[in-house]
């Protein structure tokens, strides 16, 4: 047949990231989260305490670039539950504890 005989493309454009090989300032990722301008929403999830949930909220939070997240407890985001579905999100903003008995008194605030 006629298509036997027609050359195929085997230049394949590929993305190659060598992580193990690239120098990361840590000072400079610090300043430029410091300086990142956020949006004006704060997410308040300290009645929320389902790991799958505050993970969910973390992702969120991210995408939406909140200004910071308002758990019970931070010691969720040791979870490996949290940690399969946040993919680290938490890193990239400011996460507050607030208890829930110190929570009427933060909304007042």
């Amino acid at each position: 047949t006629d298509n036997e005989n027609v050359a195929l493309p085997t230049n394949y454009q590929r993305k190659i990231l060598p992580w193990d090989q690239i120098e990361f300032d840590e000072e400079q990722v610090k300043r430029v989260f410091k300086s990142k301008k956020r949006n004006d929403i704060i997410i308040c999830a300290t009645l929320v305490d389902k790991i799958s949930s505050l993970a969910g909220m973390a992702r969120t939070s991210e995408i939406m670039n909140v200004e910071y997240l308002v758990v019970n407890d931070k010691s969720y985001a040791l979870t490996d539950e949290f940690k399969g579905i946040s993919v680290a999100s938490e890193k990239w903003f400011p996460v507050y504890e607030v208890t829930k008995e110190n929570l009427k008194e933060y909304l007042e605030f």
